[in-house]
Order: structure tokens, then C-alpha cells, then sequence
């Protein structure tokens, strides 16, 4: 692979994330809720929660306003800056 290559292939990582947490998400979804014991409820809360923001975090719109940001800093932001982007 030419590396020029090499950040254009994160692409695929990229949609392969979001479609694993959204299958993910909708495994979770079909879960009779009430009848979780309340460790699994907290366990299907947070897992939900995790599956919902990757999801949301590697949207082509969120790239997009990722890559609106690095235009200006020309590098990677740090997780922080990253974070507030999202906060909407």
C-alpha cells in the first residue's frame, strides 16, 4: 500500500465501526428490559450508551466537522477538543 494509500484505508475501519455498533445497538434494543436484573440493566445502559456514541461519532457529518476543525489546526485534535465538537 503507497502511503498515500494509508489514511484514505481508515476509511474502512471507520464504517465497519458504525455498522458494528449499530447492529449492535439493535441487538441490545430487542432485550426485554424489565426483566433484567439490575446489574444487567446498568450493563445494557452503559454498553447502549458506548454503541450509540460510536455510532453517532463516525457519521460521514461527523467527519466532515472533524475535518473542518483540523483544516484550521493542520493535526489531530486531542480527545478533549474532540469531545467539545460533539457536545452540539
Amino acid at each position: 500500500m503507497l502511503n498515500e494509500e494509508i489514511p484514505k484505508s481508515a476509511q474502512n475501519n471507520i464504517d465497519r465501526i458504525r455498522r458494528t455498533a449499530r447492529n449492535g445497538a439493535k441487538k441490545l434494543a430487542c432485550v426485554n428490559y424489565q426483566e433484567l436484573s439490575q446489574k444487567a440493566q446498568l450493563t445494557h445502559n452503559t454498553n447502549m450508551s458506548l454503541l450509540l456514541v460510536l455510532s453517532e461519532v463516525s457519521k460521514p457529518s461527523a467527519g466532515r466537522l472533524l475535518e473542518q476543525e483540523i483544516t484550521f489546526s493542520q493535526k489531530a485534535l486531542p480527545i478533549g477538543k474532540t469531545m467539545e465538537l460533539f457536545k452540539g
